[in-house]
């Protein structure tokens, strides 16, 4: 946690269901702070909101066939911090701060 004690928000962790659930729910389990929160799915009709009052989507993604994630938050007024690489990359451009998703000292600075 490179950052949690420099960060005053919440991290709020909305995902559906994935393959690494049991790390994600390790380390939910293990912050006793409390400032790690995962929604899970959200609705669609929702999501706008969500943009609108977050400070920033971190979306570090490894592989993504589009990245429609990033382009709804931009649509909302919503900071991006997005992966250097592939579609992520391609669909922000300049419009995104781009981080190497595989380090995790970067990813801490892009926050």
């Amino acid at each position: 946690m490179k950052i949690k004690s420099k960060v005053p928000h919440r991290l709020y962790l909305i995902v559906g269901y994935s393959w690494c659930d049991h790390t994600i729910e390790n380390i939910i389990s293990n912050d006793k702070s409390t400032k790690i929160k995962k929604v899970g799915f959200v609705a669609e009709k929702d999501l706008p909101a969500i943009y609108s009052a977050a400070t920033a989507l971190v979306y570090p993604s490894l592989y993504e066939g589009f990245g429609l994630p990033i382009l709804e938050a931009q649509a909302c007024g919503c900071p991006v911090l997005t992966s250097n690489r592939g579609a992520t990359k391609e669909i922000s451009r300049e419009s995104a701060l781009l981080i190497n998703p595989l380090s995790s000292s970067e990813i801490a600075e892009g926050i």
